[in-house]
């Protein structure tokens, strides 16, 4: 089974959530410090504009992150839709 199959198979969207922001904190160093906002302490996803921060160097600068489970046909309008993520972490 392919790593995308797998993934696939994920229905639970709180663990997909937390896989993805484990895996983004070891994958790339600007991500180590991701703050995950998206899912409450029993794992369930949360309501909120962005699903995750990373506090990126000094200063102001900021990273944000958004896990989605959205099929790719709904993707585009998931990403910039008027209320898409694009805009919200903006």
């Amino acid at each position: 089974m392919t790593t995308e199959k797998a993934l696939e198979k994920i229905t639970d969207v709180g663990a997909f959530e937390k896989l993805v922001a484990g895996v983004l904190r070891v994958a790339d160093p600007v991500y180590r410090r991701l703050i995950h906002v998206g899912v409450n302490a029993q794992g369930k996803t949360i309501k909120a504009p962005v699903d995750g921060i990373v506090p990126a160097g000094s200063g102001y600068r900021f990273a944000v992150t958004a896990f989605t489970t959205t099929g790719l046909k709904n993707l585009r309008g998931k990403w910039i839709d008027p209320n898409g993520d694009v805009l919200k972490g903006i």
